[in-house]
């Protein structure tokens, strides 16, 4: 289909193309000619009977509007497809290719009908009516003529004139009014016009399947976002970051001394590219809203392919460089030295930042507007990390608000994490003691009993179950997201 649609249109040549600069400036992109192409293209995909289009050569040299008004010629005549365009001014041999006119005068029907049997009615009009002069665009003298009408119509109202009010009425309207009972006597009896049930039925609701909705949405994702978020500056970002965090946690000494340094390490790490990510997300839907809605009208495919194809993309391209950046500073901050530690680690942060993405496009999708989201949302997010476990212990949080923690994707992200660090690991005493967890008698400190001292217990302690928890928030999340989008 879509390969039908390039040939048909001439794309070809420019099928892997830009439209567009990208975003760095380099690359011409496609001409204005092929960018007009493009834009009827993608209503020709779902291949409608019946095609609107709204000035499609404004903004063409005459070359180019006769090149893409001749392809839409052709697919009338090729491809069974019925177009109505709004056209300003076209030059005759662009005139010539319109088989029915329409011609409007301030809202008033001028004349309707096939293109040819235009010149003779205007012809006829008494008092307005000339003959087409030689070597004159027919469209310029359409036009000519019905401002004069208009004109015409204006002055012999502002004058008064009792005698002569009637006549001051436009004409070629009045006189079209006579002459289209004849015309249509003659044309309407040719042909038959289709019921809109027939036209219903005749349309499938979707013209593709499921699985080719899915693989099309989510290839047009990925190009999206790949350029969005991986490109130089977020690289510098990201490199920026690992710089940073390796010069103030470098090689950590694993003595109890170090603890909080540890504990602050996750925590950061999670703030740093969890926030990020989150407000990343919030304009995925506010941006292609209009978009979704635009193409959902034309029935090219299902919310749902949507949806799965904007999550599959954002997994990836989305969480790629965060992921990979906490991948490097585990190791340049001496974080745990086993790989089933750091395997589990790198996984419960991925859990970590794909359950923030699901609530950053929760809230996309829930809030009306993208200021509202990227007002509301850091709040929210603020008050998560609040209620995560670092700034406040779990024990010490007051009971009438520590219920909150349940729902924060930072409590079972920094929670997980912890537990990764110090289960059943013994940590080395300092031979000055700075910093002291549990009684100075016990030597080396367990790791639980960090965990102890942070109110991560019971449940939390537990780390498939924070790991079970980060992927129920984000199925809550996703879910609903989709119900939303479903009503909008």
């Amino acid at each position: 289909m879509v390969d039908g649609v390039l040939d048909d249109l001439g794309l070809r040549a420019v099928e892997q193309s830009l439209i567009g600069q990208s975003m760095g400036g380099a690359g011409r992109g496609i001409s204005g000619g092929e960018r007009k192409r493009v834009s009827v293209a993608v209503e020709l995909v779902t291949r409608p009977p019946l095609i609107f289009l709204d000035e499609p050569t404004s903004g063409l040299d005459s070359t180019a509007a006769l090149e893409l008004m001749k392809t839409l010629k052709d697919l009338c005549q090729k491809g069974g497809h019925s177009i109505v365009t709004i056209i300003h001014q076209p030059r005759t041999t662009i005139f010539d290719l319109v088989d029915g006119l329409l011609l409007l005068s301030k809202g008033e029907e001028v004349y309707s009908g096939p293109a040819s049997g235009a010149r003779r009615v205007l012809e006829s009009c008494p008092i307005i009516g000339c003959n087409l002069p030689e070597q004159t665009n027919i469209a310029d003298w359409i036009i000519d003529l019905i401002i004069v009408d208009e004109n015409r119509a204006k002055s012999v109202t502002a004058l008064g004139d009792e005698e002569n009010l009637d006549s001051g009425n436009k004409l070629l309207p009045i006189h079209w009014q006579r002459l289209r009972s004849e015309i249509e006597k003659v044309s309407v009896s040719a042909y038959r016009l289709s019921s809109l049930a027939e036209i219903k039925n005749s349309i499938p609701k979707y013209t593709s399947s499921f699985t080719m909705q899915l693989k099309m949405l989510t290839r047009r994702a990925v190009k999206q976002t790949r350029g969005e978020k991986i490109s130089d500056a977020s690289l510098i970002a990201t490199c920026a970051f690992i710089i940073f965090e390796s010069a103030f946690w470098f090689r950590l000494t694993n003595d109890t001394n170090h603890i909080y340094e540890r504990n602050s390490l996750v925590f950061f790490l999670i703030i740093g590219q969890a926030n990020a990510v989150v407000i990343s997300s919030v304009p995925t839907f506010k941006r292609d809203r209009a978009l979704l809605t635009r193409e959902r009208m034309k029935k090219m495919y299902r919310v749902l392919p949507y949806f799965l194809a904007k999550t599959l993309a954002d997994m990836t391209t989305t969480i790629l460089l965060p992921l990979l950046h906490v991948m490097i500073v585990y190791w340049t901050t001496n974080m745990r030295l086993a790989a089933d530690s750091y395997f589990m680690f790198s996984f419960l942060f991925y859990l970590t930042l794909t359950a923030a993405q699901s609530f950053g496009q929760l809230m996309s999708a829930a809030l009306p507007s993208l200021q509202l989201a990227l007002i509301i949302t850091p709040v929210i997010v603020i008050f998560f990390f609040i209620v995560g476990g670092f700034y406040i212990p779990f024990a010490n949080m007051p009971d009438w608000i520590s219920w909150i923690k349940w729902f924060s994707f930072a409590t079972y992200g920094f929670c997980g994490l912890l537990v990764t660090e110090y289960r059943d690991r013994d940590i080395p005493c300092a031979d000055e003691v700075t910093f002291q967890i549990g009684s100075a008698e016990i030597c080396p400190l367990p790791g639980n009993e960090v965990l102890n001292s942070l109110g991560i217990t019971g449940l939390l302690s537990k780390v498939w179950f924070n790991a079970l928890m980060l992927v129920v928030l984000q199925m809550v999340c996703r879910c609903t997201t989709y119900t939303l989008l479903r009503r909008s």
